[in-house]
């Protein structure tokens, strides 16, 4: 029996190109100047990413924690928060009403 030949055994078994070796430049004859290098490129900022902005979960200036409330609280809250249209989020009161309760302290 013969073996099986696989059929990505030609990419193997290819020769590999070679690499063009750099040749010294043909000196110019007198009297030619040649022009000086044109400056390198300046590379333009990065465009910023499009999508959303990372959130609170991503920042390592917050952690995340859980407490427990009534269910009814936990919704009048929002009923109000949403009612005041400023766009201020549960976890933006929570943040304002403990600064104050430990400013309080102090």
């Amino acid at each position: 029996m013969t073996k099986k030949r696989s059929k990505f055994e030609g990419i193997l078994n290819r020769p590999q190109p070679r690499e063009p070796e750099w040749a010294e430049p043909e000196p110019q004859p007198p009297g030619v100047e040649t022009p000086p290098p044109s400056p390198a490129p300046v590379e333009t900022p990065a465009p910023k990413k499009r999508g959303r902005p990372a959130g609170k979960r991503s920042d390592p200036g917050y952690v995340q924690v859980t407490a427990y409330i009534p269910s009814e609280l936990h919704h009048n809250i929002k009923v109000a928060l949403l009612q005041e249209r400023q766009g201020r989020e549960f976890s933006e009161l929570v943040a304002e009403l403990l600064t104050d309760w430990l400013a309080s302290r102090t």
